[in-house]
């Protein structure tokens, strides 16, 4: 329950921060993943996981696609320490149709 509860929380903060608008949150497509300039281990998030977040710093993945994607945030803990998590959403390029 935890997991789809996060899972829908990422989905409507990838669709609130597209732009870099008001979180401040870099949202990169798939294509830009690999570009990225932080070379840190990533955590693949389980359920249950406890984790301290006190500011996303960007969400890479391909969020467009109509399956369940898997997306990467980068964030600081409230420590000022960086993590990378990978975790699973479902797109958002689904149509009804």
């Amino acid at each position: 329950m935890k997991f789809v509860v996060f899972a829908l929380f990422m989905l409507c903060l990838i669709k609130t921060a597209q732009a870099k608008d008001t979180f401040g949150i870099d949202v990169k497509s798939h294509s830009a993943m690999g570009q990225s300039r932080d070379v840190l281990p990533i955590k693949t998030y389980q359920y249950g996981m406890n984790l301290d977040i006190k500011r996303v710093i960007s969400i890479e993945g391909d969020h467009e696609a109509c399956e369940v994607v898997p997306m990467h945030m980068l964030y600081e803990d409230s420590q000022g320490q960086r993590h990378r998590l990978e975790y699973l959403v479902m797109g958002t390029g689904c149509t009804n149709g």
